[in-house]
């Protein structure tokens, strides 16, 4: 029987970055950088609304919802400022 480990939903896309997006060869440079921006931008969420440390397992679709909302804000750039990583 396999022990359970907690992996946050930041330690989980950084890994998929890493792992399988930056190694790709077939991925233009371009799109790589559209990529990390976009998980900087999950990640500038996850810590704006204190949910850095949430488990990949809690992530659900109400999390996923909100995270849609919050890249509609119209003062994102603002936002974004103060949750720079």
């Amino acid at each position: 029987r396999h022990k359970e480990t907690f992996e946050s939903v930041t330690d989980v896309i950084t890994a998929y970055y890493e792992n399988v997006i930056f190694p790709d060869v077939d991925k233009a440079p371009g799109t790589k950088i559209n990529y990390k921006k976009s998980i900087n931008y999950l990640r500038n969420y996850l810590l704006f609304n204190n949910y850095s440390k949430l488990g990949i397992k809690d992530f659900s679709h109400f999390h996923a919802s909100k995270f849609i909302d919050y890249l509609k804000i119209p003062d994102l750039e603002i936002v974004r400022l103060f949750c720079i990583f």
